[in-house]
């Protein structure tokens, strides 16, 4: 991709930022003894989100503004999704900070775009700092939308050590979004494979800027910086060299032609970008992915919140599918700035299917028991990958999920305007099994109480029927396990029905179950019977009616466990609440291994039948 074949008739403003940024002739003071929260940002512009913690911030190093796993970040006014450069210090991984050498990098801010200032680990080998800034980058783009990134428009940025770092996540690990480069100080050891034909396959404009000339070879060598452009430019791609001198620019060399160098007595005239400008032109020439109307939907609008980025199905082991639909305890309201490690970071094998694609899964709004469960499962299973499809969306009911959805139906509960959800689903299963090859491993329902009122309760056992069998037959998965946390087991609920009561009533409602040994489920049917025929709830408030029926909806889910092949009801019991209605960031995570270790459970047995061995087998 030739950038500046056709950004070089337009006319550029002053090079702004090509010198006094990426010359590493700027350098900030180092070492700051005071807290970070009390640091003096003096002529620098103070950061939007300072000091932002990408890792734990136990790993205090004293030579640093904080600790090893901050980071800077400032972001243009307004309200949209802009570019990001994501930068790190050099210093030989032995020194330095993410104050060092930004020169006046934040003023991109003014550009619309966003600049962010990594520390990483110090004096522990280069490793350990790669590792650091893998950290770093996928929680940052992880939570873009708090940082005002967009996702797709990814430049890294690096000085020495830094750009060496960066060379190595570019070329090396792959990471999705990243589409430039921009470095300083280069040095001409580097860790990354920059063979052409991995260039080739990357394919990233890179630009280079340092106080140097060509063709020096020393340590921080133009030299190698600028074999390397030429190498781009061969290709495919395309490169820029600044180099400068006594605060001047005195070398450019943009896409395999000098417009300027000094040493040379080259002097075209002709303008050349500066790096705002540059980004820009480079986020321009991407392709610009249109999501389908079909993948907006609003059963999709949580699922869409938790991909972070497009990431490839591995070709070993299977792709294991789990189907998660319901309302608003699945949908989640869990905070994911409360999720820790492993829960807040990509992890190789799961995946969540997130705007008409396969993506990694990483919350950077709300969260539900999906991101424990997948992780959970992807321990159970080491060698496939974990594909999550999720449709969900709060207070809707079980019509708006059925196979023939009509709006009158889904109407009952107010859920006509959402569309058919059950058609959301097979949409995303078709282009899955377009784009891989999807295993359909669980169903996960998590749904009931929109439909905790007369008329729709009655019915809920017959509609849950229906709705599995559908989807066993339109996924080719005639045995496709059921997974159903429930509210409350059946005596539970006999016992929550019968407080609603006056104690005389109770009494008599318990009698009319008759005497002896019955069934808890055989209890509840007959009090709830005898509550409607002598209409003891009539004068009650709505929220105690509602309980009533709420009670049938659970106890016809708690049947199905009880009645229907491979289905499974589980008990998670009180679980914490955050608003007094849903759960807690922690209610999630719980309900999430109580959910996965009730589907290990399921396969364990199905595994011991058939003398099947693919489950890890080792206690946790």
């Amino acid at each position: 991709m030739k950038v500046f074949r056709t950004i070089g008739k337009r006319v550029f403003r002053s090079s702004r930022y090509c010198v006094l940024l990426l010359g590493a002739v700027v350098c900030s003071t180092c070492a700051y003894a005071v807290p970070p929260d009390e640091i003096d940002w003096g002529w620098r512009i103070k950061p939007t989100f300072p000091n932002e913690a990408y890792g734990p911030k136990t790993d205090v190093n004293p030579e640093l503004t904080g600790d090893n796993h901050l980071f800077d970040v400032w972001a243009p006014d307004g309200d949209g999704l802009y570019p990001v450069v994501i930068y790190a210090h050099g210093g030989g991984f032995g020194s330095g900070d993410k104050m060092k050498a930004i020169g006046s990098m934040p003023k991109l801010a003014e550009d619309k775009i966003v600049f962010v200032s990594i520390n990483y680990t110090l004096k522990k080998g280069p490793q350990k700092a790669i590792q650091d800034g893998i950290d770093a980058i996928d929680y940052i783009i992880a939570n873009h939308q708090k940082f005002k990134i967009d996702p797709e428009k990814i430049f890294l940025s690096g000085n020495s050590a830094g750009g060496i770092m960066m060379n190595h996540i570019i070329f090396d690990r792959k990471t999705p979004g990243v589409i430039g480069a921009w470095h300083s100080a280069y040095y001409k050891t580097q860790f990354a494979d920059l063979s052409l034909e991995n260039l080739k396959e990357v394919g990233v404009p890179i630009a280079v800027s340092m106080g140097k000339l060509y063709p020096e070879d020393r340590g921080h060598s133009p030299l190698a910086a600028v074999t390397l452009l030429k190498k781009n430019v061969a290709a495919g791609s395309s490169g820029m060299w600044i180099g400068s001198t006594d605060g001047a620019v005195k070398q450019v060399w943009l896409d395999g032609k000098w417009i300027k160098n000094t040493s040379e007595v080259i002097d075209t005239g002709e303008s050349y970008p500066s790096m705002a400008e540059w980004i820009h032109a480079v986020a321009e020439e991407q392709p610009q992915t249109e999501v389908a109307e079909k993948w907006t939907t609003i059963g999709f609008q949580q699922p869409n919140s938790m991909g972070a980025g497009e990431a490839a199905i591995r070709e070993t082991g299977k792709l294991r599918v789990f189907i998660l639909m319901g309302q608003s305890n699945m949908n989640g309201s869990g905070r994911a700035k409360d999720l820790e490690a492993p829960y807040d970071r990509k992890h190789e094998r799961i995946r969540i299917w997130a705007n008409g694609r396969w993506e990694y899964m990483v919350p950077h709004n709300k969260f539900g028991p999906g991101v424990s469960f997948a992780h959970q499962l992807a321990d159970l299973w080491p060698d496939d990958t974990i594909g999550i499809i999720k449709v969900s969306c709060g207070a809707t009911g079980i019509s708006a999920f059925e196979k023939n959805w009509s709006f009158e139906r889904a109407e009952r509960s107010k859920d006509g305007k959402k569309g058919p959800m059950y058609q959301d689903l097979m949409n995303a299963v078709a282009e899955a099994k377009r784009i891989s090859e999807p295993e359909f491993c669980g169903f996960v329902w998590k749904q009931g109480a929109a439909d905790g009122k007369i008329g729709l309760a009655e019915e809920y056992y017959d509609n849950f029927k229906r709705l599995i069998s559908d989807l066993r037959q339109d996924l080719d998965a005639p045995n496709l396990p059921v997974f159903v946390p429930s509210y409350a087991n059946d005596k539970e609920l006999l016992k929550a029905v019968l407080s609603t009561l006056s104690k005389a009533d109770a009494l008599k409602a318990r009698q009319s179950a008759g005497k002896g040994s019955v069934k808890d489920e055989e209890s509840l049917q007959a009090v709830l019977a005898y509550i409607d025929e002598n209409g003891l709830l009539k004068t009650s408030k709505p929220t105690v009616k509602k309980r009533r029926y709420l009670a049938t909806v659970i106890s016809a889910q708690n049947r199905a466990g009880r009645e229907l092949s491979n289905v499974v009801t589980l008990y998670p019991g009180e679980l914490p609440l955050g608003d007094g209605v849903h759960y807690s960031s922690d209610g999630y995570v719980t309900l999430g291994t109580m959910t996965a270790s009730a589907v290990e459970e399921f396969y364990r047995t199905t595994a011991s039948r058939t003398n099947g061995s693919s489950i890890r087998r080792e206690s946790k």
